[in-house]
């Protein structure tokens, strides 16, 4: 198997996709933006400064997961929660010691916990990354990902972070890393998002590839793969550096 290929078992990985859209898209029990992107963080501001592995995206799910993971655990019924966690750690081959046979409150509460943090510290890692690779494609929930980040951005100052900003409250330009730009054109099928031309270099040779930021950078927008897509030259002209917008149309089956 090639080692970019991950095994993916998608336990609850939809369930999971649903409550991080309903969250940006409707703002259903949502904190601050500043309590998931703390400009205090180190790892924020490095994620928001340069491409990195771990994204914007990642962070979001991260935060949610272990928001409702902390939620369920102090309001439903040991039952259902010894049920639902052993199903997902068997389900990721995570070992732990089975028990059913339960003398008191004590005991449930200690096992159910042991279940939890599991949960938490093994199978939190594989659910997060299968919850990344289905929104990653979604990019009108990157647009509203980053929107909301912005207004973060928006409010950091240059003399705190000048190595970062070129003025209060936006970002530098960096150079995109080649990985970036591989998984932004498998995503956007070398195709400009808004022209439809190709940029593959299959069709036509001179291909002029553009790697924009969805949200601009004079308008609070980071340098996280999230706010790239992939466009010619000639849209990312028209598009210029003030203007938010992406391409909600996705290639069929048939």
């Amino acid at each position: 198997m090639d080692n970019d290929e991950k095994s993916f078992k998608f336990v609850n990985t939809y369930e999971w996709a649903n409550i991080v859209s309903n969250v940006l898209y409707k703002n259903e029990d949502m904190h601050e933006m500043s309590d998931i992107f703390n400009v205090e963080d180190p790892a924020f501001i490095q994620i928001i400064s340069k491409p990195c592995k771990t994204t914007l995206l990642h962070l979001l799910i991260d935060y949610i997961f272990e928001y409702y993971i902390d939620y369920a655990t102090r309001k439903y019924e040991y039952e259902l929660l010894k049920e639902d966690y052993e199903h997902i750690l068997d389900e990721y081959g995570i070992c732990y010691k089975k028990k059913d046979d339960f003398k008191g409150q004590d005991q449930w509460y200690e096992y159910v916990h042991d279940l939890e943090k599991l949960v938490l510290e093994k199978a939190k890692l594989f659910i997060v990354n299968e919850v990344f690779n289905l929104l990653f494609n979604n990019r009108v929930l990157l647009l509203d990902l980053n929107k909301q980040v912005s207004k973060v951005i928006k409010k950091i100052k240059r003399k705190k972070y000048p190595e970062i900003l070129k003025k209060d409250g936006v970002l530098k330009r960096v150079e995109i890393p080649e990985w970036v730009k591989k998984a932004i054109c498998f995503r956007d099928k070398n195709r400009c998002l808004f022209c439809k031309s190709d940029l593959s270099g299959t069709y036509y040779l001179r291909t002029n590839v553009s790697y924009d930021h969805i949200v601009p950078l004079e308008k609070g927008g980071a340098n996280d793969p999230t706010n790239f897509q992939l466009l010619c030259n000639v849209c990312n002209g028209r598009k210029r550096e003030v203007v938010i917008e992406t391409s909600d149309k996705y290639m069929s089956f048939w």
